[in-house]
């Protein structure tokens, strides 16, 4: 079911059993070059999508007949590349989580919406639709059983995040639930963030030492990539470990010139990015794994950079693939952007630009960007007493 392309309007559907809040969705989008097509009911809005391409869904969770959720799920197997949106309100908290969990849906717009961000989340949903058209980008997420679900906690924090009465203690409980994950996240913490002198015990320890944003970050970056590399061949679990460790050596530095970066007040997304920047290779390793061998190899030489080896091996860069996750799991497009673009031409974008310089320092690899970029990062070097003596690009 195509429905993209660059003469066709984008067609989003409404599915809500309230005429009032159709009449509302159709005045907010009027003046948008969008067909839209609005059901008081699931049950025909399914017989419309059987006959007719859609690229956006937005429905209601509760209503008459045919919840939400069982028509999501209807709609989900006859238009699979449709990308689905829930309005709910804070009282479906945990319809919302499973829906999610399940793919389902990938995004939630909570009632009463604000105009803007819901203006924005539909035009962050069609750049995603026009990604997924592409075929071999398609070819490499369905390489996975289905697309894979968005990380566990990142759904329930975002939910949890929704409301401002929520404690702290409510977004330990959900990091707890996992205890793996608890113990991967106490092990980085201690190993990355701590002296050897004070042993953090507990995720409340963590939050009080490393600072919320850093310890939820931390956790979806964790489960992020692990909950991928459960799909990977065993052989590169070496390959993987490496990754990961260098992926904590950038994102410890993207967070110290974030900290000291004029005007950068969530420093926290520059980490999250830098941890993330490569989840675009996890994809590669599975949909791909002999040309990820071959990738390996070239690397292993020292005679080329990831990036120029990446882009000679494969049809489509990590960074494509991995902003292409990020995206249909809703991610901040602030991270989303910078995972994009962090090997492109020196960037104005400010996240991108620490997560580039943070990849040079770490990598010592000047030729990675173009020559702009040098003093930028020697300056830094200097701020950050950080040694001129770099290792190679081997991995």
């Amino acid at each position: 079911m195509s429905t993209l392309s660059a003469t066709i309007r984008p067609s989003i559907l409404f599915v809500d059993d309230e005429e009032p809040i159709l009449s509302s969705l159709k005045s907010l989008f009027r003046k948008e070059a969008y067909n839209l097509f609005t059901f008081t009911n699931g049950k025909d809005a399914v017989e419309f999508i059987k006959h007719h391409p859609i690229d956006i869904i937005v429905s209601d969770m509760r209503m008459p007949e045919l919840s939400g959720i069982e028509f999501l799920n209807q709609a989900s197997n006859i238009s699979p590349e449709s990308v689905r949106i829930m309005l709910s309100g804070y009282e479906d908290k945990q319809v919302v989580i499973n829906a999610l969990e399940r793919g389902l849906a990938q995004r939630y717009i909570l009632k009463p919406w604000q105009d803007e961000p819901f203006r924005s989340i539909i035009a962050q949903s069609i750049a995603l639709q026009v990604q997924l058209r592409r075929q071999h980008l398609k070819g490499v997420l369905n390489s996975f059983a289905n697309l894979p679900s968005a990380p566990k906690f990142h759904t329930r924090l975002n939910t949890l995040l929704l409301n401002n009465e929520n404690s702290l203690r409510e977004i330990i409980s959900e990091i707890e639930k996992d205890p793996a994950l608890t113990a991967k996240l106490l092990r980085v913490g201690n190993s990355v963030y701590v002296s050897a002198r004070k042993q953090i015990t507990s995720i409340r320890e963590a939050i009080i030492f490393i600072g919320l944003e850093y310890v939820t970050g931390l956790t979806i970056a964790l489960e992020t990539f692990y909950s991928l590399c459960v799909h990977t061949n065993a052989a590169f679990a070496s390959a993987i470990d490496s990754m990961w460790e260098a992926s904590l050596r950038r994102a410890t530095i993207a967070k110290k010139i974030a900290n000291q970066w004029p005007g950068c007040n969530e420093p926290h997304i520059a980490y999250i990015g830098s941890l993330l920047q490569d989840i675009g290779f996890i994809v590669h390793l599975y949909s791909e794994p002999e040309k990820y061998k071959r990738f390996l190899e070239l690397c292993a030489t020292g005679k080329f950079s990831e990036n120029e080896i990446d882009a000679r091996i494969f049809s489509i860069t990590h960074e494509e693939v991995g902003a292409t996750l990020l995206r249909l799991w809703n991610f901040p497009p602030s991270i989303i952007v910078a995972v994009e673009k962090h090997h492109s031409k020196i960037s104005k974008d400010m996240f991108t630009l620490i997560l580039q310089i943070a990849t040079v320092l770490d990598e010592g690899n000047k030729n990675l960007y173009d020559e702009e970029l040098n003093p930028i990062v020697e300056e830094w070097r200097t701020t950050l007493q950080l040694p001129h003596e770099q290792p190679s690009l081997e991995r």
